[in-house]
């Protein structure tokens, strides 16, 4: 028997599986195909049966309310650090992850920043959390911010044209590690490991 349980959608959002009859129901699950697609992530649960009679069903689901794909909006987003470590500052690896509930479902996006801590994006209309990932080795720390791209108004979230995006620095330890003698140790390897809040 064959069973084909993955699916693209066409221009018209029509999609074709085959199922062999009576083995139970499908979750379905729609994700978008490349990163720069503008389609949330959905699970409708039990979309599909394959107890009916009929070798043909016709199975369509809603994304709910969801914007126009054709009204993307062009969006510039700008990270920098403070002003004592602006210069000479390594954006590479740095990355921005917005994530917004559209529909029925969760739009997620990623996206790298050039070497001058910006990137372009082409996104919806909607509110979004976004987060900055800094590698480990970075001086700055990763943040969280919120983004609103709709016409309503809020103190809480950020709004076009956006402000650049100052990291916080991260705090900085030195200290020495000695055996009981008192004796330096040399070469030793060491790894911070979060505990979470002692207070």
């Amino acid at each position: 028997a064959y069973t084909s349980t993955v699916a693209t959608t066409d221009t018209r959002g029509h999609y074709t599986l085959r199922l062999v009859p009576d083995t139970g129901s499908y979750d379905l699950h729609v994700r978008p195909v490349s990163r720069d697609a503008a389609v949330p992530e959905v699970v409708f649960e039990r979309a599909i049966r394959t107890d009916e009679e009929s070798t043909r069903s016709e199975v369509s689901q809603l994304l709910g309310r969801y914007p126009d794909p054709g009204e993307l909006i062009s969006v510039t987003l700008e990270l920098q650090g403070p002003e004592r470590l602006q210069d000479g500052l390594d954006w590479s690896g740095a990355q921005i992850r917005l994530e917004a509930s559209v529909g029925k479902g969760t739009l997620r996006k990623r996206a790298t920043v050039d070497d001058e801590g910006r990137v372009e994006l082409e996104l919806l209309p909607v509110r979004y959390d976004v987060q900055v990932v800094v590698p480990a080795r970075s001086p700055l720390a990763s943040e969280r911010f919120c983004l609103d791209l709709t016409d309503a108004s809020s103190d809480e979230c950020r709004s076009l044209p956006p402000e650049p995006l100052t990291l916080t620095p991260k705090r900085e330890v030195r200290g020495r590690i000695t055996d009981p003698s008192g004796t330096s140790l040399r070469r030793g390897r060491l790894t911070f490991i979060p505990v979470g809040d002692d207070t």
